[in-house]
């Protein structure tokens, strides 16, 4: 699967390059979260043993996939006298544990004014972005306003908001038409050239405008020469502009815009300056230095202090500033990042601390923290007494906190996917993130509870009772939501979402959500969701009982046939070629062991030799199953064969690629009344190459593919769960393989409508809505995802086996003449 950035704001604070990531504004923080407080190690005890066995039946069906019996039980069990005391465990099963409202089905870049009685998010791009603004009270959400502009900050005071806003041109107007046909025509060279022009525009030509948040009045400041770039407030109320004069190369600065006048500088020197920005008090400011150094400045008087670091972040009160410092270079040929299983040093290359700097302006900075392993993000509370951080132990992210006086550190997080993005919300309450890009899930942590000790004294099954709460979710059995941005209230008593609540990533909108930490959802809420989803969960198995039925022998003789151990035999030879990307020699080695293995099947593989690149020859490895009654309709599965150059790639895609050489075996001898054809792909590392070249030949061949599979990354599981994620654009795709996993293997399904950076985007630009398949993202987070340490031992082969089960009996229905488009 195709990179994406780790990177990822807690506040939604960034727009193109993470700018002011955190809100410039000073207040007291006082939470009131409901539930955490009575967790469940701290209610069991008065939970009778009847009630705690149906519940404990409840969990483990859940947990093994079998939902129906689960939610019995569950509605059993909410119905019972007394069984209000489980009623957080039964929420967070099936759901959400909190109050969630829509403020809007899409926008992002969310912001909160300083005493959290505003919100503000954008909609649209490109020189057409709006910010809205709405009023969030007890009685619930108001809209106040929305106006044409962008990077909306609001004052200390929460009466006014600075933003940028692009004046129509004719150049604006032919840029935004440039992009519009590009993206029509699915040029992307043409379209980033065209939103590079919109970038350029509007850092030499947006105007600074200062609005009253419910008057509406605005007036424009002055910045006449410069670049524009990001904005923010001092905590006088004084409007600060990150921006460049031209011809300063990367160099940008922060200057002060009176009401009339010029400009003011105010830094100095070479490098690029506010990526962070603080404000402390009414008139001193923090920000970033290029990538090592931090600066404390007066804005009145210009005078500045300035520490080696990066990564700056300040306490809510203004009172500390922690960051993280290299201590020492210790090897630079190491690659910062990329820790080695079972290291405890040297994984990052550097001597690294986290450091804690009192700003009452006469403190030196103290070290509360070193490692040689990777360590970010640190974060402060709002009182500047405790400090978390990232580290990676081993393979994943994990979350520590320390007292400011560097005592008492705490490991706060133990799960194998990364927990990333640490956010006090109180002195002891942390947000947090789990997982991938693609797709990250936020959880709450109480670090002021001895968690393992009341696991100790009553054990409860499940993590999310353990230390962490889940935030947001979208109440069904499923269906994946994933989420994007997070930023907390200032009294930390309600959280703003941009997710996909229904699990549509091809849409190009992203919900607005808010979710209130104060009010728990109540027992009719929960018992109503609960019977939702058992209707729900029936209906889809009955559905998939008759579809199946007419061929449920033969799909069942196929699938029996899956062997786990062929499928590790093949994983081991392939792992043998180290890295498979189409630079590497394990690319030929992978293209001549696929062609061979088909051919001892009885296939005649064609080979689609191309140039990926200059000097470069690939080969796409295609069999066929000719159909017996419409051969001329084609239905696809397919799964790259490459992996990234770094790695031998056990889990991207060598994973995809045995389950999909055990699915040729079983069906080479059971050809369906349609056309089966299955294709192992190169290139997709290096940009979905081999998809687009299979695709370009099929259309030239005028082939008539009628659906699609993809599978890609489908080994890793982050426990004993055989679970994966049916990534799909076609909801009948979609159920028949639900039904699929259910009546055929042991594999727990979820769904997204997802097609990105996989070679499913391929068959998608160029046959629309066919498309499904199998992958461990969005909902698993494989620490191992390209890096050197995705190799053969991190990945389940049963899990493997389970896939190729689900996509042989998926592959057979379809190609009975399934009307997908039902």
């Amino acid at each position: 699967m195709s990179d994406l950035s780790r990177l990822a704001p807690v506040t939604g604070s960034w727009r193109r390059s993470r700018l002011l990531r955190a809100p410039l504004a000073l207040f007291s923080t006082t939470v009131m979260i409901a539930g955490l407080g009575t967790g469940a190690a701290a209610q069991s005890g008065a939970v009778p043993a009847q009630l705690r066995a149906q519940y404990d039946s409840a969990f483990f069906a859940w947990d093994r996939g079998d939902y129906v019996t689960s939610l019995e039980h569950a509605e059993r069990l909410l119905e019972a006298p007394g069984g209000q005391a489980l009623l957080q465990q039964v929420a967070l099963l099936t759901g959400e544990l909190y109050e969630v409202e829509e403020i809007a089905p899409d926008g992002e870049y969310l912001r909160w004014s300083a005493d959290g009685r505003y919100l503000s998010y954008e909609t649209g791009t490109g020189g057409q972005a709006r910010t809205h603004v709405v009023e969030v009270t007890a009685q619930g959400i108001r809209a106040i306003g929305d106006f044409h502009g962008w990077d909306a900050r609001f004052s200390p005071d929460g009466t006014s908001l600075a933003y940028f806003r692009l004046p129509e041109s004719a150049e604006l107007t032919e840029a935004l038409a440039q992009a519009a046909q590009a993206q029509a025509a699915g040029d992307r060279a043409a379209e980033r050239a065209a939103m590079q022009r919109i970038a350029e525009l509007e850092a030499a030509r947006a105007e600074i405008v200062l609005r009253g948040v419910t008057d509406g009045a605005e007036r424009v400041l002055a910045a006449a020469g410069l670049e524009r770039y990001d904005l923010g407030f001092g905590g006088d109320g004084s409007v600060i502009l990150v921006g460049r004069e031209p011809g300063q190369g990367d160099r940008t600065d922060l200057y002060l815009l009176a009401a009339d006048g010029a400009a003011q500088r105010l830094s100095d020197g070479p490098g690029s300056k506010g990526s962070s920005l603080f404000a402390v008090g009414q008139d001193r400011i923090v920000y970033s230095i290029g990538n090592d150094q931090i600066a404390i400045q007066n804005i009145r008087t210009g005078e500045a202090r300035t520490v080696a670091g990066e990564d700056p972040a300040v306490s809510r009160d203004g009172s500390t500033l922690a960051y993280i410092t290299v201590v020492e270079e210790i090897d630079p040929d190491l690659q910062r990042g990329e820790a080695f299983v079972g290291a405890d040093g040297r994984a990052s290359g550097d001597l690294t601390a986290v450091m804690v700097l009192s700003l009452d302006g006469a403190s030196q900075p103290r070290e509360v923290r070193r490692t040689t392993l990777p360590i970010a993000d640190p974060a402060v509370s709002p009182n500047g007494t405790r400090v978390a951080y990232n580290i990676m132990p081993r393979d994943d992210w994990e979350i520590f906190a320390v007292n400011a006086d560097g005592t008492d550190e705490q490991r706060v997080t133990r799960e194998i996917q990364h927990d990333l993005y640490p956010a006090f919300l109180s002195e002891t309450l942390i947000l947090s993130m789990m997982g991938e890009a693609r797709h990250r899930r936020s959880y709450l942590h109480d670090i002021g509870r001895d968690r393992a000790a009341e696991i100790a004294a009553q054990p409860l099954p499940g993590d999310d009772q353990r230390g962490r709460v889940q935030v947001f979710h979208n109440n069904t059995i499923r269906t994946v939501a994933p989420q994007y941005e997070w930023s907390p209230s200032p009294d930390g008593s309600r959280i703003a979402v941009v997710a996909d609540r229904d699990g549509n990533t091809l849409s190009a909108e992203r919900g607005v959500y808010l979710v209130d930490l104060s009010r728990q959802v109540g027992r009719d809420a929960v018992l109503e969701r609960v019977r939702t989803q058992l209707a729900g969960e029936r209906q889809l198995r009955a559905w998939g009982r008759e579809m199946f039925a007419p061929i449920e022998a033969e799909v069942r003789a196929a699938t029996a046939e899956v062997d786990a151990g062929r499928v590790y035999d093949h994983a081991h030879a392939l792992y043998q070629f180290d890295s498979k990307h189409i630079t590497q020699p394990g690319n030929a080695l992978a293209v001549e062991y696929l062609a061979n293995s088909l051919r001892a099947m009885g296939y005649e593989p064609e080979l689609q030799w191309f140039e990926p690149r200059p000097g470069i020859q690939s080969a796409n490895v295609v069999v066929t199953v000719t159909g017996t009654q419409r051969p001329e309709l084609i239905n696809m599965v397919s799964s790259h064969l490459d992996s990234v150059e770094r790695g031998p790639g056990a889990d991207d895609n060598t994973s995809g690629s045995t389950a999909l050489l055990e699915v040729a075996r079983v069906l080479a001898n059971r050809p369906q009344p349609e056309t089966i054809r299955m294709a192992f792909l190169t290139g997709e590392e290096a940009g979905l190459l081999g998809g687009r070249e299979f695709v370009r030949r099929a259309q030239a061949d005028g082939e008539q593919i009628v659906s699609a599979l993809n599978n890609d990354m489908i080994g890793w599981t982050r426990s004993h769960r055989l679970d994966n994620t049916i990534r799909y654009s076609n909801d009948v795709i979609r159920d028949i393989t639900h039904n699929a996993a259910i009546l055929f293997s042991d594999l727990i399904t979820y769904d997204a409508r997802y097609v990105r950076s996989t070679d499913a985007q391929a068959f998608w630009d160029a046959y629309g809505d066919i498309i499904g398949g199998i992958g461990s993202y969005p909902i698993l987070g494989n620490p191992h995802y390209h890096r050197s340490h995705d190799q053969l031992e991190v990945i389940n082969q049963r899990l493997v086996a389970e896939v190729a089960r689900t996509t042989a009996a998926t592959l057979m229905l379809l190609a009975q003449g399934v009307d997908i488009e039902d």
